[in-house]
């Protein structure tokens, strides 16, 4: 009687072990892993310390990314799950990423690292005396591009510095009169401005 009993509690323990083992186990195991797959986003880490770069990770393969900036697609390239955007401006570059079940996300770069304000003329510095015009330019990020700093004249001709003093930002120049004249300044990333004297 007594093995009898514990045949049959054997027998139960087998069918409750092939039960789990055999099928609740392994069903719960692939939904899940389906489910997973699903709802799996990938994510994306940004780097903007020297431009704009950025890593994606995701458990599936990525089927498209496209990076923008004033709904201009913007070029990258690609080395793994390693993105560098050729970016040439400041501004807020939008990345979407979409992986192989077609979730998608969307996140933000902001690129701030540009030099992109104009130098300026130092009126304060600016004398006129014995036909030479002196004043001192200011440019605190990538420096002045003293071959492009000159003086339109009011017919158009174009007059450059008699003296330059790159160490104070100081330039020079012989004329006879300042009416009319401006002074076009530019920097070494292509910033310019003109100042009406």
């Amino acid at each position: 009687m007594k093995n009898r009993y514990n045949k049959k509690n054997t027998d139960l323990l087998e069918s409750i072990a092939k039960f789990f083992l055999g099928f609740l186990v392994p069903y719960v195991a692939i939904n899940g892993l389906i489910l997973f797959l699903f709802v799996s986003y990938p994510t994306v880490d940004i780097n903007n310390e020297n431009g704009l770069s950025f890593t994606i990770n995701s458990a599936l393969p990525i089927t498209s990314t496209t990076v923008t900036l004033d709904n201009k697609d913007i070029p990258f390239s690609v080395d793994g799950n390693k993105y560098t955007v050729d970016a040439k401006r400041n501004g807020t570059y939008k990345i979407t990423t979409t992986s192989l079940n077609r979730m998608t996300i969307t996140t933000y770069g902001t690129v701030d690292s540009f030099d992109d304000t104009p130098p300026s003329v130092n009126l304060e510095t600016a004398t006129f005396s014995a036909g030479t015009l002196s004043f001192s330019i200011n440019d605190n990020d990538s420096g002045i591009d003293y071959d492009n700093v000159y003086i339109k004249n009011p017919d158009n001709s174009v007059m450059y510095p008699s003296y330059i003093d790159k160490s104070t930002g100081t330039v020079q120049f012989k004329i006879d009169s300042t009416e009319g004249i401006i002074i076009h300044i530019e920097d070494l990333n292509g910033n310019s401005s003109d100042t009406t004297f």
